[in-house]
């Protein structure tokens, strides 16, 4: 049996006999007191969720401001979904980036291209857009303060600054920082943007374990338990639905987060 199915069968064994003691879970208020009303879990297909959410927080605006900043885009695998939704795409990575087909940019802030810079100040005036996509590109930035507080300048007031970033996930491709669910709400707030949301994605025990997988040849596996949204929090989630509790499932998952999105607004 793959070591993932082992791993799955005991997690199931410990929850079932939990519901047989009926063991009280302690999934108690650990961030949902410092964090009212902003978390949830989030669905799964996270990126095309996150676009919706976008549009959706768009509606009341008479113009909504469509013009949109990949930050750290990458290979850019979401350009095509954000361009469906109706955003006017504009890519930026660091010049450096360890990522080969960065390397291969033109840069130049235009639609179909991607603008390089040096991981400080952004190459763009104030207020140049009206939504932010970060997709686990914070957790990469070699001064989080100083990469917020650009990511605000260059955001239109009311804008939106959206994305994913990571919390308990093993170090990956230069990664410098891993933001609790609460710490990177501060970090926000500390650059006039204000948290309307975190949807929590799955959990870092699940992460850490398919890093060590991986490391024997197991990933391929191991990735399409992360897509249900990882053992450990699935495993909470039937204690939870077993224990009538769900309403705190997100801040139980939350301390134990691997990922989480976010959407935040820039405030007058």
């Amino acid at each position: 049996m793959a070591p993932e199915k082992i791993l799955e069968k005991m997690i199931e064994l410990l929850v079932e006999e939990a519901s047989a003691q009926q063991l009280r879970p302690r999934m108690g208020s650990w961030l949902a007191p410092a964090m009212p009303g902003l978390l949830e879990i989030a669905p799964n297909a996270p990126p095309q969720f996150l676009a919706q959410h976008l549009v959706e927080s768009q509606k009341a605006e008479q113009k909504p401001d469509k013009r949109l900043l990949d930050f750290g885009c990458g290979s850019a695998p979401h350009r095509a979904l954000l361009k469906q939704y109706g955003f006017q795409w504009t890519g930026l990575d660091l010049r450096d980036s360890t990522d080969p087909a960065a390397l291969a940019r033109v840069e130049g802030p235009t639609p179909e291209k991607v603008a390089l810079y040096d991981g400080s100040a952004l190459p763009f005036g104030d207020q140049s857009f009206g939504v932010i996509w970060s997709y686990q590109s914070f957790e990469h930035v070699p001064n989080a303060e100083a990469s917020m507080s650009e990511c605000a300048r260059v955001l239109c007031t009311g804008g939106l600054f959206s994305g994913s970033v990571s919390f308990l996930e093993p170090y990956h491709a230069r990664s410098t920082f891993s933001y609790t669910p609460y710490g990177f709400h501060q970090l926000c707030e500390r650059h006039g943007l204000k948290t309307v949301k975190i949807f929590i994605r799955n959990d870092g025990i699940s992460l850490a374990l398919r890093t060590f997988l991986s490391m024997l040849g197991f990933e391929s596996q191991w990735n399409a338990l992360m897509e249900r949204g990882g053992i450990f929090g699935r495993a909470l989630h039937r204690v939870a639905e077993d224990a009538g509790i769900t309403p705190s499932l997100a801040d139980a998952v939350g301390a134990i987060a691997g990922h989480f999105l976010f959407i935040a607004r820039k405030t007058p």
